[in-house]
């Protein structure tokens, strides 16, 4: 398994007033699930002590990464509800191959959060009924791919190639699960951060990864995230 690294995609630092408009979270807080709430707070002591454990982490990439926190832990949340509610039972965690994987200890919170992370994607991934992709969500997936510069291949001839692709069928179930489970669980998270979760990767020719199927944790915000567009 490659090595993953601690950063992520900076966001932008300037931060508009129109991409705020529609935010239904108040000041200081992260996501709500429920009744549940992540604060900014929160999100900053995870990210103080990874800090502490790691020299890795380039100043200039902290709210990428306060950003992937947050979102790790709506997804955490959202999946450990639905797994519960579907009665898959609780998956097995190994804190210390993600522990070696990113290079800090396994007691940081970070690596717990990552865990969970893994293995309830795992579980859900592998619970899911491989039902066959309807062509709207190929369509779906393709339009995605086209709105991210990945190719400029015509939907005939990626439509087959990506129908090919081990897990595609199972990670456009999950997406459809999970996106049912935001709505109702009533999830709402800061437009600040990237609402986009990854159910499914591809290597390119050049070894980085491509993402392929994504799942919205936005719910009920009201405003598209802020992105980095430099």
């Amino acid at each position: 398994m490659p090595r993953r690294r601690l950063s992520v995609v900076v966001a932008a630092a300037a931060l508009t007033l129109a991409a705020l408009a529609g935010c239904q979270v108040e000041p200081g807080t992260a996501a709500y699930v429920g009744n549940t709430t992540y604060t900014k707070a929160d999100v900053d002591k995870i990210l103080a002590q990874a800090e502490r454990d790691s020299s890795k982490l380039d100043p200039r990439q902290e709210q990428g990464v306060r950003q992937q926190i947050s979102l790790f832990q709506v997804f955490v949340d959202v999946a450990t509800r639905f797994a519960g509610e579907q009665h898959y039972g609780s998956p097995a965690l190994d804190p210390a191959s993600v522990a070696q994987q990113i290079g800090l200890p396994e007691s940081d919170p970070y690596v717990q959060l990552l865990t969970k992370v893994d293995a309830y994607k795992t579980l859900l991934l592998n619970n899911a009924k491989p039902v066959q992709p309807t062509d709207a969500q190929v369509r779906e997936v393709y339009r995605y791919l086209i709105g991210k510069g990945v190719t400029k291949a015509s939907y005939e001839e990626l439509a087959p190639q990506l129908l090919q692709i081990q897990g595609f069928a199972q990670a456009l179930e999950v997406r459809r699960e999970l996106a049912d489970a935001v709505r109702r669980y009533n999830v709402r998270l800061n437009p600040l951060y990237d609402p986009d979760f990854l159910l499914l990767s591809v290597q390119s020719q050049q070894g980085s990864d491509i993402a392929v199927v994504v799942v919205s944790l936005a719910g009920g915000n009201g405003a598209p995230a802020v992105r980095d567009v430099s």
